[in-house]
């Protein structure tokens, strides 16, 4: 369970819930500023989730340069893999199923 819900594993389970909260607040929601502020903040948590995928390839990198023996261990093992963001497939696949999700609880309740 903690793979799929902390990890960066394909779904992006962070784009689906921004997704799925910015659809319904665009729809059920008449206050452009906050509209505007939340998609603003979620551009925002997005790009950090892409580039925390480039921040942990890069740290790997050096790390399996690196002459420390523990250091190598880790890059060997794919012990630092399992923490390295998403990339921009996971993202989109996670805010297409956030959207679709919230479509789908929006037509029900309301």
């Amino acid at each position: 369970m903690w793979e799929g819900f902390w990890a960066g594993k394909f779904p992006s389970s962070h784009a689906a819930l921004l997704a799925s909260s910015l659809y319904l607040l665009i729809n059920h929601s008449e206050n452009y500023s906050v509209i505007a502020f939340a998609v603003v903040i979620s551009l925002l948590l997005v790009y950090g989730l892409l580039e925390d995928k480039k921040r942990h390839q890069m740290i790997e990198s050096y790390l399996s340069r690196s002459s420390d023996g523990e250091l190598k261990k880790i890059t060997s093992d794919d012990l630092f893999r399992d923490f390295n963001g998403h990339n921009v497939v996971e993202l989109v696949s996670g805010a297409f199923i956030g959207v679709s999700c919230a479509m789908i609880f929006d037509w029900l309740l309301w």
